[in-house]
């Protein structure tokens, strides 16, 4: 025996005006519920919809009548029955009356939520981005902000300067060619600043104004 959907018994209800049917499971043994009072086809339709959707299974034997099933030996005044193996399980022919119930979602809805979903991840991953960069510039502001407090920046150029100077005697002129030691300073200097002349020119130009430094930087090159 073929079987067929839900949707199909509710078509046969409407074509031949079949306003009563019983359900059974699949022996044929047990009733499981049956419409035998109301006479009204379209509560009769919702009224069977409803307890097919109720089913669990594979599938139940559903038998329409055209008038309430009575014993009666007169044939012709039984009017028109069918009987028919309805699935129940099968999302195919049940989808479309399932998703009648009240506030499921629609397979749009579902869509428009992964969508909404992808768009909070995407924001979240562009704001944690932005927090960290803004962290970083701020490190950065920190540093440069520290340095320009106090002596700092004074400590700085004075390594700075300790590196590229050996313990020299500044005060006498710079081109003297007959003092051996400051000539061999300078050649030192020349060999990790070419351009040594003109620092130490910045520099002496530097301790002129900022007098009060000369004593940090004897103390840090021992002179």
């Amino acid at each position: 025996m073929a079987q067929v959907s839900p949707a199909y018994c509710a078509d046969m209800q409407t074509k031949h005006n079949l306003a009563y049917w019983r359900v059974m499971d699949k022996s044929k043994k047990l009733v499981i519920n049956r419409n035998s009072t109301s006479s009204n086809l379209d509560a009769s339709i919702a009224d069977l919809s409803e307890c097919l959707e109720a089913c669990i299974g594979d599938c139940v034997f559903v038998t329409l009548y055209e008038f309430k099933p009575e014993k009666t030996t007169d044939a012709s005044s039984k009017g028109k029955s069918f009987d028919l193996m309805v699935k129940i399980n099968d999302p195919y022919t049940t989808g479309s009356h399932r998703q009648n119930i009240s506030g499921a979602p629609s397979f749009t809805d579902l869509l428009n939520l992964h969508s909404k979903i992808q768009s909070y991840e995407i924001e979240k991953i562009k704001s944690q981005y932005e927090a960290a960069s803004e962290s970083k510039e701020s490190a950065i502001d920190k540093l440069i902000n520290k340095l320009l407090e106090g002596e700092q920046l004074n400590t700085l150029v004075t390594l700075l300067l300790s590196k590229a100077m050996k313990p020299a005697v500044v005060n006498k002129a710079i081109s003297a060619p007959e003092n051996t030691e400051l000539q061999q300073a300078f050649t030192k200097l020349e060999a990790v600043d070419p351009d040594y002349k003109h620092t130490l020119i910045k520099m002496a130009e530097y301790l002129h104004t900022n007098p009060a430094v000369l004593p940090q930087i004897k103390a840090i090159i021992g002179a």
